[in-house]
């Protein structure tokens, strides 16, 4: 699992910054996409610090009505923060810089 770190969450006493824990979840909405495929797309591209699944019809559909037809529309790079304790933030678009990930991490 990643660590990052950065200035989000509480710090432990005597140091200077946190260490975070986060896990990069990557979801096609390429639906009927197979395992192999994404499994060639994950090792041609060297994401190997990245988990990568398969929305269902199902699963997009919600995601969708949760979020709008932009969480479905990958060139926009449509993003989640989902902390620890299960809240959701808000649907981001575009690509984001290590440090703002790192600050969502603390007020999702």
């Amino acid at each position: 699992m990643p660590e990052l770190q950065g200035s989000a969450g509480e710090n432990k006493p005597g140091s200077r910054t946190s260490r975070l824990e986060a896990v990069f979840l990557a979801i096609s909405v390429e639906t009927d996409l197979s395992a192999a495929d994404m499994a060639k797309y994950k090792s041609d591209n060297k994401f190997n610090a990245v988990a990568f699944a398969v929305m269902t019809p199902d699963m997009l559909s919600a995601v969708v009505a949760a979020f709008g037809h932009d969480a479905a529309n990958p060139p926009s790079t449509p993003h989640v923060v989902v902390s620890s304790d299960g809240a959701v933030g808000d649907l981001s678009t575009g690509p984001e810089d290590p440090a703002s990930i790192v600050a969502s991490l603390g007020s999702p």
